[in-house]
């Protein structure tokens, strides 16, 4: 019966023989072939149906980040959920997130989803009137650092401990602070790393 139905389906269907199968990617609105248009365009299957929410431009404010493009990347796969990261925001890498969060003075909260957990960290940062590209650094910053812990454990059986990866975080938050408009160290990773907030601009 099935067969039937799909034999039907598929009865006006003519296949031409002449031209080679191709795809046509035609760019933005404006004509124009970017990568931006390209990511946007492949995440618009993923954004959920029904009114706009908060989450719908997450991926945007992601890409438009000043950290390198390859961190950028990994952010978008993260939160389309294209990588195997279940455990990221599990009890054994809590005790991470609750040391950034002493780190920058903000109130630690538990969210089990990464988009509520860039949101929570964006929002932060957002009140305490950091640039829009620099938002979500330290929430890149920590999940990068998580996500090649979590790389090494499961295929080198490498060794980790808390206090070496919040090191690490912060090594990464002052390195990427220079990528941007300021394009030299405002500060040395001493003073940065006693208050971050000051410095990231």
């Amino acid at each position: 019966m099935v067969f039937n139905a799909l034999e039907m389906f598929l009865g006006g269907i003519v296949v031409g023989g002449v031209d080679r199968d191709k795809v046509e990617w035609k760019g933005d609105d404006g004509g124009v072939l970017m990568v931006a248009s390209c990511y946007g365009f492949y995440a618009s299957f993923r954004t959920p149906y029904g009114p706009p929410n908060k989450f719908d431009c997450s991926l945007e404010k992601i890409w438009k980040m000043e950290v390198p493009y390859k961190i950028r990347t990994f952010g978008w796969r993260l939160c389309v959920n294209r990588l195997p990261l279940k455990d990221l925001l599990k009890v054994r890498v809590k005790y991470i997130w609750k040391e950034i969060a002493l780190w920058v003075d903000k109130p630690y909260v538990s969210e089990e989803e990464c988009l509520s957990c860039f949101w929570d960290w964006y929002s932060f940062c957002k009140g305490k009137n950091l640039r829009e590209k620099k938002r979500g650094v330290i929430w890149l910053a920590t999940t990068w650092t998580i996500w090649l812990i979590r790389n090494g454990v499961r295929f080198r059986n490498d060794e980790w401990n808390v206090n070496d990866m919040v090191w690490s975080i912060k090594f990464l938050v002052w390195k990427w602070n220079c990528i941007g408009d300021i394009t030299y160290p405002n500060s040395n990773f001493y003073e940065f790393s006693k208050d971050p907030l000051l410095f990231i601009s």
